[in-house]
C-alpha cells in the first residue's frame, strides 16, 4: 500500500512544481509584457512611438495639401477678381470714349449749325 502512495505523491509534488513553474511564467511573462506597454506608453509621451510618427506624417502631408489646395484657389479667385476688374475698366473705358465721340459729334453739329446762323 505504501508503495503504490509513493509514486502518488512524487507526482502530486511534481504536478505542484509543473504549477509553480507555469504561474512563474505566467507572471514572468505579464512583466515583460507590461514593461512593453510601458517602453510604448513612454515612446508615446516622448512623441517618438513608430505609428505615432508615421501618423503625424500622414496629417502634416493632409494639413500640406489643403494649405496647397487653399492657396490655390485663393490665387484663382485673385485672378479671377482682378479679370473682372479689368473687363469692367475695358468696359468703362469703351463707353467713356464712346461718350466722348457721340458728345464730340454733337458739339460740331452744333458748332456747323451756329456757323450756318451767322
Amino acid at each position: 500500500h505504501d508503495e503504490n502512495d509513493k509514486p502518488r505523491t512524487e507526482i502530486q509534488e511534481e504536478l505542484k512544481d509543473i504549477e509553480n513553474d507555469f504561474a512563474q511564467l505566467k507572471n514572468q511573462v505579464h512583466r515583460e509584457r507590461i514593461q512593453e506597454l510601458d517602453k510604448e506608453i513612454e515612446s508615446i509621451n516622448q512623441g517618438i512611438h513608430p505609428e505615432q510618427i508615421l501618423r503625424m506624417e500622414e496629417i502634416d502631408k493632409k494639413r500640406l495639401r489643403r494649405l496647397e489646395i487653399t492657396a490655390l484657389r485663393k490665387k484663382y479667385q485673385e485672378l479671377h477678381c482682378q479679370k473682372q476688374h479689368d473687363e469692367a475698366r475695358y468696359r468703362a473705358d469703351y463707353q467713356f470714349m464712346a461718350d466722348i465721340r457721340v458728345l464730340r459729334k454733337q458739339i460740331l453739329e452744333d458748332l456747323e449749325r451756329q456757323k450756318y446762323r451767322l
